[in-house]
Order: structure tokens, then sequence, then C-alpha cells
């Protein structure tokens, strides 16, 4: 899966690198336990190595907040919702409403021209 991603420059070797780090650093801050940390390939598949957990700190240096924030879909670009509407389609999972609203609503956020080829039925790639 590692060499997809490469191949299909979803990703460079230099963010896969940064986001497992992200994750790996995370998964250590939060205590996360093994049972819910994602497996290689299921991250890949996700293109989690986009996801920001960056976590607040309390003021006085106290302990992080429990939920980490995830990365707005309001931030992605062409090349991030590019790579996330192949994984769509590929995966045939549902919309996720993490990205936002799904094509057709208002307020979508993925760039009309991205859409062009994309069906949704029932709110998964088809």
């Amino acid at each position: 899966m590692y060499v997809r991603v490469l191949k299909e420059q979803r990703a460079t070797q230099d963010e896969l690198i940064a986001g497992e780090k992200r994750y790996r650093a995370w998964c250590e801050r939060t205590a996360r336990e093994a049972q819910f940390i994602k497996a290689p390939a299921t991250w890949l598949k996700g293109d989690c190595w986009a996801d920001q957990l960056n976590e607040p700190i309390k003021a006085g240096g106290g302990s992080p907040s429990a939920a980490p924030e995830l990365r707005s879909p309001e931030t992605f670009t062409r090349d991030d919702w590019r790579r996330r509407l192949n994984t769509l389609q590929e995966r045939e999972i549902a919309w996720p409403a993490a990205w936002g609203p799904p094509p057709g609503a208002p307020g979508c956020l993925v760039p009309a021209d991205l859409l062009a080829g994309l069906l949704l039925v029932d709110g998964r790639a088809a």
C-alpha cells in the first residue's frame, strides 16, 4: 500500500513520514489503546497522513485535552481533495462527515470540476 500511495502521487515520502510521526506522537500522548490504533494499511488507505492531530494544551502547561483537532476540510488543497475522492471511489465508502457537506449538498467544499465523473449512490461512491 505504501508503494501504491507513492506511485499514485497521493503523498510524498516526506509527507508520509511526517504524518506517521504526528500520529504516533498523538497515540502516545493520549495513551491510545493498542486495539484502537489504525493498522498501517488502514492508515494509508484513509489518507491519514494529512490529518493534523493537534491538541490544545491547557493554560499553565497542563495535560492536553481529550479530543484531537482533525484538519479542517476548509484547508484542503485541490490535491488533497483529489486524493480523498480517489480513496472514496477505490474503497466504495460513505462520504465522511469530517469532509464537510457531501457533493450536491449546500456548502460542499469540493471544487466542482473535481466532482465531474464522481457518482455517489446513497452517500457512497459508485
